[in-house]
């Protein structure tokens, strides 16, 4: 019962994310969600991973499977949840863009069938970061709350990146801080390229050696580059918390190293050790 309470708390929380407005700590975006750098297009073609929660809306419960569909330039969908037994189903289709709107259709041929349209779309970083869609679900009918979890974009940048930050001390205890690009998804086992991750740990001892006292957060978001400028977005990832110190953030990238601008007080830039 905790376990479906969760997930649905996750679920809820992922659609209330897809109507959101922008926080006022905000840094990356200003007024409803519109990037100062990355502007969206609303009718584009798509090239995002998304994750994604399904609620059964006959009898409003939740499916106790995680899916990825993955949205190409082409047109295509390719998707896929992992079941009981551990195996990976996977579905294919394709969308279509129209006013804004996304409709898409995805099937293995053998019952697992997809036929959903977005009611909401939340932009982040110029690309859809959340979305509500309506329709059909495995055979009944179904409403998905999804992020965006990596995305085809900046290409160039397509290799796994770890940063360690340098340790923070507090009148409480002391905070240690890591940053991924294009991080690895366990659920998919791949590296996935635009996805950020971070993990945020405190230890009361002041000291970082040995297991924290508590893991604050670890969760992913996504992130975008334009040039050596890099855009970090944690708002409400997968998991329904938020990071104390920031959510989203602007770095610059230089000599293997990130220097994150939002660290109050300022720390000297993350080390990439990979």
């Amino acid at each position: 019962m905790k376990a479906i309470g969760q997930a649905l708390l996750l679920f809820l929380t992922l659609l209330w994310a897809s109507k959101a407005a922008a926080q006022p700590n905000d840094v990356i975006f200003i007024g409803d969600f519109e990037p100062r750098d990355f502007v969206y297009q609303p009718n584009e073609p798509l090239d995002v991973l998304f994750f994604c929660e399904l609620l059964y809306t006959d009898d409003n419960t939740l499916s106790q499977n995680r899916y990825y569909f993955d949205f190409a330039f082409d047109g295509g969908v390719q998707g896929g949840f992992r079941v009981d037994t551990g195996d990976f189903v996977t579905v294919n289709g394709s969308y279509t863009i129209t006013n804004g709107q996304i409709t898409f259709d995805a099937t293995n041929g053998f019952g697992a069938d997809f036929a959903m349209t977005t009611d909401t779309i939340t932009p982040r970083l110029g690309i859809p970061g959340f979305f509500g869609a309506t329709g059909n679900g495995l055979g009944r009918p179904a409403q998905l709350a999804c992020i965006a979890i990596g995305h085809g974009y900046d290409t160039a940048t397509e290799v796994y990146e770890r940063y360690e930050c340098q340790d923070q001390p507090t009148a409480a205890g002391t905070y240690s801080n890591v940053i991924e690009l294009n991080a690895f998804d366990s659920t998919i086992n791949v590296f996935v390229p635009g996805a950020a991750f971070r993990q945020r740990d405190f230890f009361a001892s002041g000291t970082t050696t040995g297991d924290p006292t508590l893991i604050e957060r670890n969760d992913f978001g996504i992130y975008r580059r334009d040039g050596n400028r890099v855009f970090l977005d944690f708002t409400l990832g997968p998991l329904p918390l938020n990071f104390s110190d920031w959510n989203t953030a602007t770095a610059d990238a230089l000599n293997n190293a990130l220097a994150i601008d939002e660290f109050d007080p300022p720390l000297p830039p993350c080390q990439r050790v990979n």
